[in-house]
């Protein structure tokens, strides 16, 4: 659904999903790192937020849809530019969230990759299921 030509919420929502996988990951790491706390902490409410803005995106969504498809007729020029401009930005302002919590995401995971524990093995990582 998400590959279809079809007009969608779902690339914020996976944007977010995607956010929210690197964030456990990230935190997971950080954890093995005795300085890691106030990193693991950061990222544990960065990817709570990004959870909620999966959802937000959605909602967003719907409602700059429904409000271009309700766009009295009569609105014309400056006037009609005005109102397509504030429900396009406020449509926007969700993805735009997503992307700067994704951003702070990858800092955060480059700082812990650079001065956390050398020696996690893969098999320790490997071995812990997030799946059950």
């Amino acid at each position: 659904e998400l590959a279809s030509s079809a007009r969608s919420p779902g690339s914020g929502a996976v944007a977010a999903l995607v956010a929210s996988l690197s964030a456990a990951l990230i935190e997971s790491a950080a954890a093995d790192w005795s300085e890691g706390e106030n990193a693991a902490a950061r990222v544990g409410v960065l990817r709570e937020r990004v959870g909620e803005l999966a959802q937000e995106n959605a909602e967003a969504f719907r409602a700059a849809r429904a409000s271009l498809h309700d766009l009295p007729h009569e609105l014309e020029g400056t006037e009609r530019d005005l109102v397509l401009g504030m429900t396009l930005l406020h449509a926007a302002d969700v993805p735009l969230a997503i992307a700067e919590a994704a951003c702070e995401l990858a800092t955060l995971g480059a700082l812990v990759a650079e001065r956390g524990h050398p020696r996690r093995s893969l098999r320790q990582s490997s071995s812990r299921s997030t799946w059950s």
